[in-house]
């Protein structure tokens, strides 16, 4: 318990002074055991007060007084301190009584008996009953203490909390908001309610508004009581709190990490340890949310010695982190060992709450998921009956933890293959979820999903295609509301764990179907238009963008729109009841939301093109078309079968749906069923036979020539690639048949999503765009070497001076940074570039050049409007982790635009640090995908990566390449030209002066890029050589 004040001792003085008699016993003496009951206490005797505590109660049985109260408000403290809360509470609401009876309210003794009984009905979460305690509390200290007070303050935020704890959001900002107005800035007090506010809004999922008050109260906190405090700390963990829970890992990490080491150079007392343990607890459940078990698990041992140390083996806090450290063990695939913790966990709250607390029921919730995970259904069946039963007494069937236990109990059975029970369980879910959630909450679309695969199991196709409707139109409602308020790994990770895996599903399905339902085929197609699209979401780069216009009316504009989306993304999650009890409906939120995105796209190109985009269809795609032309988006998709509630069979399938100037009823269909061989086996053969100069009959017919069967007439095509298509360079196809290459056969457009040809139809401007051009080439990596370094790289150097080097590290930079190995120099990419300046200056075109110690990042990132940028240096791609088996999350996503990147001056510097890839996004010579998707390249041409392998990256199904290639083109860039295997400087040098000499003649970059690898063919036959670029874009 809190006691605000020397509490006791306080009254000790008042009684000398007569203060606590009331008028009818004045004169009398206090009795000595009542004198001898507060010396006890004064003295921390608390054994001795319980002692005298029937003495005290016989000697004040018929008295009403102010000693009669004193004496309930002691015994009742010191109760609460022995751990019975219910005794405390009687003897302190006697004492509430008595002190209002005799009109004894004035006294400081009453305000900390207030405080005391909020307090306690706060800590058991009967807020009902503490709330009015609250608010006389704080009325009672506003008038003795003042609102500048550290009492005021302290009775302030806990009526808030009891605010909080009822969803009554609204009241309590308004109690902050109004407190900040009243209270002295720049004071303690001010930082308390700031910091309180900021919490208060990180909880109610508005996390800019909560950014806004987090941050200036850490900078206040640090001028009034400096950076190297407990408090500042505090305020530290508030903030890596506030982006954890706003997916802002790095960030949140970051902070965690700083408060931590604050606090470890504090001498302990209380307040140190439990923030400390608060910090440890919150990083170890982060990394558990990241699969990053081993640091995880760490933390949680570190706690489980502090809470044996301070509550005990048999204390709540003591099972929660074990309950904590078996879902990491979990994750980790520790099944045995997390059971054990698991049991453990189950037996403390089995003992201190009793089996028929919710608390139990909640960890019974996870040891069905455990079973589950284990495959022992046997044993997961015999419990979720006992656990669903359990949740309906005590919670009723309107909740949802009822709706997630009868969707487990349905995929249950389904894995068991008992249909009538599953979808028994499934439909009672979808029932009681309908009248609970709104419409496009996540358990909804969970349970649509597994009904769909139910009623395709059946053979229920109708059933099957409303189900999966059902799903999407929820999934792509989430999208709306969620992406916009999700930072860039957590897009990844929903696009990865929830869309793509379903998406695949449906896949299988609409393939299977495609015969009697050939509509499916057109589903397919505007989905893979849809959740391509996603990808080039950045809402860093709008904010950024919003942010350099100076306009404050946008910038105020965009923060509302962020802020509602937040809440908006956290309201989806609720259930019927908690929305009822928002401050705002969700329809008013929607509105408001809607309201600013036409605003905002009317103000902000950059909003229009990222987050007002229309949705678009294949027929749209279909209409924009010439006679001759067609446009085919390849999907890659793992086969999944429906039996045992659905899984993945290790077959790999590509579909490429083509849609002519001349399609009617739906887009026709290739299937390539040997995906899993064409990955394993035929691109690396592909791959092979262009480097090592062989001539490749087989990629032809492996690659094109089933999609070549649907093209007869046609002339052009755009084409959207997914996966092992991202590795190939279709040019350098050879037909055996006739000789030729794909090159000579037809014109083939390469476009990141084949809704992009509406955009070009639109285009006004088709030809040279006249503009800055800015040229970076020959870096030198060893900027800032210290001189014994940077002898060692001299010899590098040499060596580089002698030969024409290739310019590609793939799946190297991070061996090269483990072992300190200093990368060459480039010189070949300096008279590249020097030639294509003069080719520019011939055009009378204006351009820049960066060449050595210029050639830094920091230039790249603060380059204004380019129309043009070619970047002539080394580039890195660090290779595809394994993707989940059996479609299954595993963990947090890794964020793969930080796996590529180009190599800039002073890279070596870092290099000989000696770090990894995770901190590549300051200025150390790499920049990474990351950094490059925000950079501004609104009015940018063409973007040319003339480093080598740079258009590679993650090319999971459905992302693109999530690297370069993704990330220039998310900045804003119109087209890119990179490459997909090293190439030497020579046959670099003369692609790029020929179709730069092309294309600033003609005007048109594609058919520009085209005759250049002719030309250079004329003089070197081989792919090798002149199919190494593609171009992506138009």
């Amino acid at each position: 318990m809190k006691v605000r004040l020397s509490f006791h001792s306080a009254m000790l003085s008042m009684l000398a002074m007569g203060i606590l008699a009331s008028p009818q016993l004045l004169g009398q003496t206090t009795p000595q055991v009542y004198q001898d009951l507060i010396q006890a206490y004064d003295n921390e005797e608390y054994q001795t007060v319980l002692e005298l505590e029937p003495d005290a109660l016989a000697a004040i049985a018929n008295r009403s007084d102010t000693v009669a109260a004193a004496t309930y408000a002691t015994l009742g403290e010191v109760q609460y301190f022995d751990g019975d809360p219910e005794v405390a509470l009687d003897y302190l609401a006697k004492a509430y009584d008595m002190y209002q009876a005799n009109q004894a309210t004035e006294s400081e003794v009453f305000g900390n008996l207030l405080y005391n009984l909020t307090y306690i009905y706060w800590e058991f979460g009967r807020y009902d009953e503490a709330e009015p305690f609250g608010k006389k509390l704080l009325a009672v200290d506003r008038e003795s203490y003042g609102v500048d007070s550290e009492e005021y303050v302290s009775s302030l935020t806990t009526l808030s909390q009891i605010l909080q704890g009822q969803n009554k959001y609204k009241e309590a900002e308004k109690l902050c908001l109004k407190a900040l107005k009243e209270i002295k800035e720049e004071s303690y007090p001010y930082f308390i309610v700031q910091t309180h506010l900021g919490d208060l809004y990180t909880k109610r999922g508005d996390f800019s508004e909560a950014e806004r008050q987090l941050l200036p109260s850490l900078a206040l906190v640090q001028y009034l009581v400096g950076s190297n405090t407990v408090e500042y700390a505090a305020n530290l963990a508030n903030l890596a709190t506030l982006y954890k829970r706003w997916g802002r890992f790095p960030e949140s990490e970051r902070f965690f990490l700083d408060a931590r080491d604050i606090l470890l150079d504090q001498v302990p007392d209380p307040v140190q340890e439990n923030t400390l343990g608060s910090i440890k607890n919150n990083l170890a459940n982060m990394y558990t949310q990241m699969a990053r078990y081993d640091e995880a698990l760490v933390l949680y041992a570190e706690l489980l010695v502090s809470d044996m140390e301070k509550f005990g083996d048999r204390h709540p806090n003591y099972g929660i982190t074990l309950l904590n450290q078996s879902t990491a063990l979990r994750g980790k695939g520790e099944y045995d060992a997390a059971e054990q913790d698991l049991l453990a966990a189950l037996s403390i709250f089995e003992e201190v709450l009793g089996e028929e607390s919710f608390t139990y029921t909640q960890v019974l919730i996870q040891k069905l998921n455990l079973l589950v995970a284990q495959q022992r259904y046997a044993d997961a069946e015999s419990l979720v009956s006992d656990v669903i039963s359990r949740i309906e007494k005590q919670l009723g069937q309107e909740n949802l933890f009822y709706v997630e236990t009868l969707l487990e109990e349905g995929k249950l059975y389904a894995q068991q293959n008992q249909v009538k029970m599953a979808r028994k369980a499934l439909m009672r879910a979808r029932k009681t979820g309908a009248s609970i959630y709104n419409d496009y909450h996540p358990k909804n679309a969970q349970t649509s999903r597994q009904l769909a695969i139910l009623n395709w199991y059946e053979q229920d196709v109708d059933e099957a295609i409303a189900d999966y409707e059902a799903t999407f139109e929820n999934y792509f409602g989430q999208i709306d509301a969620y992406f916009p308020a999700l930072s860039e790994p957590e897009k990844a990770k929903f696009y990865n764990n929830t869309l793509k895996v379903t998406f695949e599903e449906f896949n299988s399905f609409a393939i299977l179907h495609a015969e009697q339902h050939p509509e499916l085929l057109g589903k397919m197609y505007d989905y893979q238009l849809a959740t391509k699209a996603l990808i080039m979401y950045s809402t860093t780069k709008v904010r950024d963008a919003i942010a350099e216009s100076e306009n404050e009316e946008l910038i105020s504009q965009f923060e509302d729109w962020l802020s509602i989306k937040e809440r908006i993304s956290k309201m989806y999650s609720m259930s019927q009841e908690e929305l009822d009890q928002e401050p705002e409906p969700l329809s008013v939120l929607l509105e408001q939301a809607n309201r600013l995105e036409k605003a905002l796209g009317e103000s902000s190109r950059e909003f229009a093109s990222t987050f007002a985009q229309e949705v678009v269809t294949w027929q749209q795609v279909r209409d924009q078309l010439g006679s001759a032309e067609a446009a085919v988006e390849i999907i890659r998709f793992r086969n999944f079968l429906p039996d045992s509630a659905g899984s993945f069979d290790g077959k790999v399938n590509y579909a490429a749906l083509v849609v002519r100037h001349d399609t009617k009823q739906n887009p026709e269909l290739v299937l390539i069923e040997n995906g899993a061989e064409l990955e394993a086996d035929w691109v690396a053969y592909y791959r092979n036979s262009v480097i090592y100069r062989l001539i490749d009959e087989q990629s032809y017919a492996n690659f094109w020539a089933p999609i070549k069967s649907q093209l007869g007439g046609i002339k052009k095509v755009y084409l959207s690639p997914d996966g092992l298509y991202h590795q190939v360079s279709f040019n350098t196809l050879l037909n055996p048949e006739t000789g030729d290459f794909l090159l000579d056969e037809i014109e083939l457009e390469q476009v990141t999503n084949t809704k992009d040809i509406l955009a070009y139809a639109e285009a006004t401007n088709t030809g040279f765009r006249s503009g800055k051009a800015f040229l970076f080439g020959f870096p030198n990596y060893n900027l800032g070497l210290d001189e014994e370094t940077l002898a060692a790289a001299e010899v590098a150097n040499k060596v580089a001076n002698t030969v024409s080097l290739d310019r590609g590290l793939r799946g190297s930079l991070q061996r090269i940074v483990d072992e300190n190995e200093l990368l060459a120099m480039l010189p070949g990419t300096k008279a590249e570039v020097e030639i294509i300046s003069n080719l520019y200056k011939q055009k009378n075109q204006e351009f820049t050049i960066y060449l050595e110690d210029e050639a830094v990042e920091e230039q790249i990132k603060t380059m204004e409007a380019p129309s043009t940028l070619h970047i002539a240096t080394h580039g890195f791609f660090l290779e595809d982790t394994p993707e989940a088996v059996g479609g299954k999350d595993q963990g947090y996503v890794s964020n793969p635009l930080l796996r590529s990147g180009l190599i800039l001056a002073g890279a070596n510097t870092f290099i000989a640090a000696g770090a990894n890839e995770s901190p590549l996004t300051e200025e150390d010579g790499i920049l990474t995908a990351f950094e490059v998707m925000n950079l501004n390249l609104s009015n940018t041409d063409l973007v040319v990566l003339s480093a080598c392998e740079t258009g590679l990256g993650s090319i999971k199904n459905g992302e693109g390449v999530y690297g370069l290639q993704r990330a220039f083109r998310v900045a804003g860039a119109d087209a890119i030209i990179m490459s997909l295997w090293s190439v030497n400087d020579q046959a670099t040098q003369e692609l790029m002066s020929q179709f730069y000499a092309n294309w600033l003649e003609t005007g048109d970059k594609q058919e520009a890029f085209r005759q250049a690898q002719k030309q250079l063919r004329e003089k070197f036959p081989n792919p090798y050589y002149w199919g190494a670029f593609v171009m992506v874009g138009r």
